[in-house]
């Protein structure tokens, strides 16, 4: 089971939170609009992006579906896309 934690703006984000988050967890954030999907030191790290001011690429958003992260466009193209172990 993952457990998640969810903020708008990373900036904000108390790094004493990070404590909280163990291998494996997942760590989602917006605020960048800047499509991310990685695993990095044991803990997901996912920005859907913006689905209407992105700084990189095109519109996006993204979906948590059967333990996969996948950030599409509104043509149904895939982003990123992370499998979660």
């Amino acid at each position: 089971m993952f457990k998640f934690r969810i903020t708008y703006d990373i900036n904000n984000f108390n790094i004493d939170d990070c404590i909280l988050l163990n291998e494996n967890d997942i760590l989602i954030y917006g605020h960048f609009h800047k499509p991310l999907a990685k695993k990095e030191n044991g803990i997901y790290i996912l920005n859907p992006s913006s689905i209407s001011l992105p700084k990189e690429g095109t519109n996006s958003y993204g979906i948590y579906e059967n333990d996969c992260f996948t950030i599409k466009t509104f043509d149904n193209e895939i982003v990123k896309q992370i499998q979660l172990d």
